[in-house]
């Protein structure tokens, strides 16, 4: 099985290196030394015959489902590739003739371990839609209920999982070619995107998608999510019901139906935006395609194959950006930006604040209807990336997805403000941020951490001391004035039982916001009055010694 395995290898990496050096990266694979891990390809490619990125677009899609799915992933990742690829990136269509039926067939009955005709009264031989991983076919079950059946290519999976392997190879030998000078990390991206594709070849991972959006609207009367019938869905075969609608993205076709195209737009974005900021948990691919107009008005989603997650401190990071973009603060935005991205450390800050200026300043003449939310979020992840800072995936999931809210919106309606809708979401999140109840619960964590800190903070330093003393204090310079590790130990003590005393303050007058004395009054008194007692001792330690 392993000699098969790497016969499989061998051929396919002679397939990526034929590929790539008809599209003149022949030089740069040999340059790298790749060259001479690809059997039977020239060493003498022709020259490049288009851009650097057209050429290694057109790669891709000779290359297929992987490297289709892989361009895709990093059209979105302006933090990781420049600008020139994101653009050539997001020209990749995800589309393949469809496989012949009794291949599906075959795929569905392996996977159902049922005959086709068993599982479904009727299974229309002509698929709807056929994409690289899957064909999607209209079905019926025994009790009439019409539903579409999503099944996975036959090999798709082994396909994925070769190209994987040699992708993690490359990555690892371009990491030692770059060495210090790599102007991104090979590893990292690989790592990222076998985690993103896997999730996609999974069909029960979509279905639980479907699952939680299904719990997230079910009271809301605008939106259809469909519903999974799980006896007929599997790792490889996923049944849903069926949506009849008009997608969004036919504008003509709407409004010849008489359709309220305004009101379209505010509960598409609405029904977006709840997803991201109650929900924490949005639709990562949304498009014109995705959302349909069924008969009866409301919206129905379909695809469920690619989520974001937002939680926690990211999500309240998020609604800061907006409530930036409402209150014109782009100074404020770009800071909160920063914070929001991990720093690779060598970012050099009088730089990076020339390039945010030039991204915001163009900003500050205009209207919020004329500011493009989406588009100015990823410009600021492009400077990011030329500083080597790295931003979540999820929220460039968000930020795509925001462009795209954007301009199907301004299509359905031209006064659509992407930004001011956003905002009435974001500033209920800001709201429940600084409720006294949760500043409290914020507070009584905080002061437990600096109650840790001043229980052991005299100890440390007193350990610290005790090294210092003996002349092995490995900081470059040391310190034996008896008189002066004296003060450095009364003042760690004074500083610890100030943080103690300051904490219980601040619980204390919570406690009586919150119109309740309860347990939180009782900590903020306790450490009130412990941390005044041990500013007191310190004191007349202190006037001891003088």
């Amino acid at each position: 099985m392993k000699i098969n395995q790497a016969f499989k290898n061998i051929k396919r990496l002679q397939r990526i290196g034929t590929v790539l050096v008809a599209h003149g990266f022949g030089p740069f694979l040999d340059e790298s030394g790749l060259l001479r891990f690809i059997p039977f390809v020239g060493s003498k490619p022709g020259g490049q015959t288009a851009s650097i990125p057209v050429g290694l677009r057109r790669s891709f899609e000779e290359l297929g489902t992987t490297f289709v799915k892989l361009g895709q992933m990093l059209s979105i990742r302006p933090d990781l590739i420049p600008q020139e690829f994101i653009v050539e990136f997001r020209k990749l269509q995800d589309q393949l003739p469809p496989v012949d039926v009794n291949e599906i067939r075959a795929q569905v009955e392996k996977e159902l371990d049922l005959p086709l005709e068993e599982a479904y009264d009727d299974f229309q031989p002509l698929p709807i839609g056929a994409a690289s991983i899957a064909q999607v076919h209209r079905a019926r079950l025994k009790d009439g209920t019409e539903v579409v059946v999503k099944v996975r290519r036959a090999g798709i999976r082994e396909e994925v999982e070769t190209d994987l392997s040699i992708l993690f190879a490359v990555a690892d030998i371009l990491d030692r070619y770059w060495g210090e000078r790599a102007p991104i990390n090979p590893r990292a991206i690989v790592n990222e995107f076998a985690s993103v594709v896997r999730r996609e070849l999974d069909f029960i991972r979509e279905a639980q998608n479907i699952e939680r959006f299904f719990q997230n609207f079910e009271e809301d009367e605008n939106v259809v999510i469909p519903t999974v019938f799980w006896p007929l869905t599997g790792r490889r075969v996923l049944t849903m019901s069926y949506l009849c609608g008009t997608p969004l993205r036919e504008v003509e076709e709407l409004r010849k139906q008489g359709r309220d195209l305004k009101r379209l737009a505010r509960v598409g974005v609405e029904t977006f935006f709840k997803m991201v900021f109650r929900h924490g948990f949005f639709h990562g691919d949304i498009h014109g395609g995705n959302v349909l107009v069924l008969d009866e008005g409301v919206i129905g989603i379909i695809d469920f194959g690619v989520v974001g997650r937002l939680d926690g401190r990211l999500l309240e990071d998020v609604a800061s950006l907006f409530l930036s973009l409402v209150t014109r603060d782009f100074r404020a935005l770009a800071r909160q930006y920063l914070r929001i991205a991990a720093d690779g450390g060598n970012a050099d800050p009088e730089e990076l604040a020339r390039e945010l200026q030039s991204v915001i300043e163009p900003l500050l003449g205009l209207s919020l209807a004329k500011i493009d939310a989406g588009a100015v979020l990823m410009d600021l992840a492009g400077v990011a990336q030329r500083h080597r800072l790295q931003v979540p995936q999820d929220l460039l999931l968000l930020f795509r997805a925001i462009t795209t809210l954007d301009a199907i919106g301004r299509e359905l309606d031209p006064d659509f403000d992407v930004i001011e809708a956003a905002s009435e979401f974001a500033g209920s999140i800001m709201v429940d941020r600084y409720k006294p109840e949760r500043l409290l619960v914020d507070l009584v964590g905080a002061i437990r951490d600096l109650a840790d800190l001043g229980r052991d903070m005299p100890g440390q330093l007193s350990g610290i001391m005790r090294q210092a003393e003996r002349g092995k204090l490995g900081v470059g310079v040391h310190v034996h004035d008896r008189r002066t590790l004296s003060a450095l130990k009364r003042e760690g003590w004074r500083v610890s039982t100030a943080i103690l005393a300051v904490g219980g303050a601040l619980t204390l007058g919570l406690s009586q916001v919150s119109g309740s004395f309860g347990f939180a009054g009782f900590l903020g008194l306790l450490l009130l009055l412990g941390g005044g007692a041990g500013i007191v001792i310190s004191n007349l330690l202190w006037n001891k010694e003088r």
